[in-house]
């Protein structure tokens, strides 16, 4: 993803969460949106490359390193709690 992409999809999550979360500060918004493009972003490598990948040469498979970003950016989204509407449910080429 180009800085510009990532830019483009923070904006569009912000637009949805916004007007569903009038008492949540700004800060707590974008924080919530940035966590959830890396979150998709994650979880589209791991779906595409697997849970397991090739280590360096000869070595055995290891956990994906998106797996990290996935379970990290999920805790930010918990702990946050704010109210998604339809963002977990739009198509995948919407997000």
């Amino acid at each position: 993803m180009t800085p510009d992409e990532i830019a483009r999809q923070r904006s569009e999550v912000i637009a949805i969460l916004r007007p569903l979360n009038p008492r949540a500060s700004d800060a707590q918004v974008s924080i919530y949106a940035s966590a959830y493009v890396e979150h998709v972003h994650a979880q589209a490598q791991i779906d595409r490359h697997g849970s397991m990948v090739e280590a360096k040469k000869g070595a055995l498979p290891v956990e994906n390193p998106y797996t990290v970003v996935r379970d990290r950016t999920a805790k930010i989204m918990l702990g946050l709690a704010l109210r998604t509407g339809d963002l977990w449910t739009r198509k995948k080429d919407q997000q």
